[in-house]
């Protein structure tokens, strides 16, 4: 098994992206200390420099992986079905993907 595929350090990833985002919302970038994730995300600082070097590897890690969902979630080839794009799934998906990211833009 790949470390990539261990479901534990999958879980453990998912525990300090969560507590990142948290704390972005909360505190902003800038404010955000390592302490602060590994406490948010109930792991030890050691358990967070074994998957990341920093908070801005952190952050460009997350943005990349956030980035890869936006692409295959919009990605017309997700709404091929028997060689035909079902556009109207295809342009319903990017409508609410639209939508959503106004309003998280609007909140803040």
């Amino acid at each position: 098994m790949s470390i990539e595929n261990d479901l534990r350090i999958r879980k453990t990833r998912k525990l300090i992206r969560d507590a990142f985002v948290k704390l972005i919302d909360i505190k902003g970038f800038d404010a955000i200390t390592i302490n602060n994730i590994a406490d948010m995300a109930m792991i030890n600082r050691s358990t967070f420099y074994l998957h990341y070097t920093d908070k801005y590897d952190l952050l460009q890690k997350t943005m990349e992986e956030a980035i890869q969902n936006i692409l295959q979630l919009v990605a017309p080839e997700a709404h091929i079905i028997d060689d035909q794009l079902e556009y109207d799934n295809f342009v319903q998906t990017v409508n609410h993907f639209t939508v959503y990211v106004s309003h998280k833009m609007v909140v803040k």
